[in-house]
């Protein structure tokens, strides 16, 4: 399935089920709420890249939260990790939902690519080099190593607005451009033209 700017999220997307960290089954509609989305996608949670990019979007949760944009991060591991994770990044205070989906349907249906190729990619080597030396590590897997990860931007009304593909390990959404598609969108959204 592909996605597509500006349109709305398939119906088969929206219902697809995603646990919540008691272990309970929701719709990805539920998840979103009918509220404006940042979904953070993260490999597992476990990865040295997730944690490059959970690092670079934990500090800006309020942010994006004073924006009406409210931050959902969906990993693929066992719903065992979740507390894990939130302690990990510091999220117990944060207006920030944690959800996991083992059986990977939410990836597929986002197009997201589960890969060897893209697992062993050499730009990753040079990542997780760059990750050591700034004290970033991993432990253990805790979901899929092999499935990518990505971010998507859904307005209040399931339309997308922005998707971003992570295709290797390290290669993950810039948080600069995050915030500015976000800005864009807030703007857009203002002017009554969303």
């Amino acid at each position: 399935m592909s996605l597509d700017i500006n349109k709305p999220i398939p119906e088969s997307l929206l219902n697809v089920q995603v646990l919540n960290k008691e272990g309970n089954k929701l719709k990805f509609s539920e998840v979103l709420n009918g509220e404006c989305s940042m979904v953070v996608m993260v490999r597992h949670f476990g990865c040295i890249g997730c944690t490059t990019q959970m690092l670079a979007i934990a500090p800006r949760i309020d942010e994006f939260n004073n924006l009406g944009i409210h931050v959902k991060v969906i990993g693929n591991g066992d719903v065992q990790y979740i507390e894990g994770f939130i302690e990990k990044f510091n999220l117990q205070n944060k207006p920030v939902e944690i959800y996991t989906d083992p059986s990977l349907n939410i990836y597929k249906q986002m197009d997201l690519k589960r890969s060897f190729w893209r697992f062993i990619n050499p730009m990753n080597l040079i990542e997780f080099i760059k990750a050591l030396s700034r004290g970033i590590g991993q432990k253990k897997v805790q979901g899929d190593n092999l499935q990518m990860g990505g971010t998507l931007l859904i307005s209040s009304s399931k339309n997308l607005e922005y998707y971003f593909q992570n295709n290797t390990i390290a290669g993950i959404a810039d948080p600069n451009d995050v915030m500015k598609q976000v800005h864009k969108y807030v703007l857009r959204r203002e002017s009554n033209l969303v």
